[in-house]
């Protein structure tokens, strides 16, 4: 069977990215009787306003319109090749991937939004709650990301070599999403954190993000004692482990809740996970069903943080793995036509809950 050269569109947001090329891992990751090649590009609008009419523009049948489309992107690189297949996640870049799936005559992928695009344009329609009435429709009930679980591992077995401690993972996010941190916030999470330190007799890997700001790591610093905090990771520093390393490592995995990437990326590595919300919390809907569903399946505990001083271990059982989720996902992929059924479908490595 040839290979599966996929492309993945994307705009330029980190968070876009990471769920398009989660989905190109997932495909390949289950293809094992095909060779599958991944390739991104980066595009941007040359005018955000010209969003509305280059997905009406989109839309068409009219070849030599379509290939006009694409001189309305700025792009870093060559524009790329056919590919078998096109993946894209984000409004900024809707209009590209429905265009060159038409003039190319290929099979497409939509994650997101499909900002009114016809249904009988997209190939496969990934949504966390899926599409009622849209056979092309998938839900799926998670946030996909680019992580591997293989790769986590070896980075941590490279950056905490020898170190024989119990180590739990602390990531730290920030104001967003309709989560309001405030310095107290901060503090009582610190605070928690040395208490469980000395209750479990742990040591932290704690890292923060771009969200979080330089005040946050001085507040957790100043709270937690050297002996009960084995590093700390600064996301705009480019010394020390990276955040893999700190997935792969942590027996437990604790994260707040306000970015929906970091949750899932620590739901995937297949360990305890417990979110941390302030006082001020106000998810969106979207983002609220994603929390809710991964906690129903036994994949996530939810805490206040102002609880957080009473945290206790419990027995975690996921009730349907990360995996059997990936495993879903992909069987409908196969249910759509945009990935051969003949291929077969592999049981993932770990067990399937």
């Amino acid at each position: 069977m040839s290979p599966l050269r996929i492309l993945v569109l994307y705009d330029g947001k980190a968070g876009h990215l990471s769920q398009s090329l989660g989905l190109a891992q997932l495909i390949n990751r289950f293809s094992e009787n095909r060779q599958v090649f991944v390739e991104k590009a980066q595009f941007s609008p040359r005018l955000k306003l010209l969003n509305r009419p280059l997905r009406s523009c989109s839309t068409s049948t009219h070849k030599p319109l379509l290939s006009l489309l694409p001189l309305a992107y700025r792009r870093k690189r060559p524009f790329p090749s056919r590919p078998d297949l096109l993946i894209s996640f984000g409004g900024d870049v809707l209009a590209l991937n429905i265009a060159l799936s038409e003039y190319w005559g290929i099979p497409n992928i939509v994650i997101g939004n499909r900002y009114h695009i016809p249904k009988e344009r997209i190939s496969a329609h990934l949504t966390l709650q899926g599409e009622e009435g849209n056979p092309r429709a998938i839900a799926s009930t998670i946030v996909l990301n680019r992580i591997q679980v293989e790769h986590c591992r070896r980075e941590a077995e490279k950056a905490f070599a020898g170190v024989n401690r119990r180590l739990w993972t602390l990531l730290i996010g920030g104001t967003g999403s309709g989560y309001q941190y405030t310095t107290s916030d901060w503090h009582q999470l610190a605070q928690a954190a040395e208490a469980i330190a000395k209750r479990y007799g742990i040591r932290w890997l704690i890292s923060n993000s771009r969200r979080s700001g330089i005040e946050v790591g001085k507040i957790l610093l100043s709270h937690l004692s050297p002996k009960h905090c084995q590093q700390f990771v600064d996301v705009n520093d480019d010394q020390g482990p990276n955040i893999k390393a700190l997935l792969g490592r942590g027996e437990r995995i604790f994260c707040t809740e306000d970015s929906l990437s970091m949750v899932s990326e620590a739901v995937s590595m297949n360990k305890p996970v417990i979110s941390l919300r302030p006082e001020q919390a106000q998810a969106t809907p979207t983002h609220g069903a994603a929390l809710a569903h991964l906690q129903q399946m036994g994949l996530l505990q939810s805490w206040d943080i102002a609880r957080f001083n009473d945290y206790r271990v419990s027995p975690w059982q996921a009730v349907k793995s990360y995996d059997a989720h990936l495993l879903a996902i992909y069987q409908q992929l196969q249910e759509t036509g945009v990935i051969p059924a003949s291929q077969g479908t592999p049981v993932p490595h770990t067990a399937l809950a």
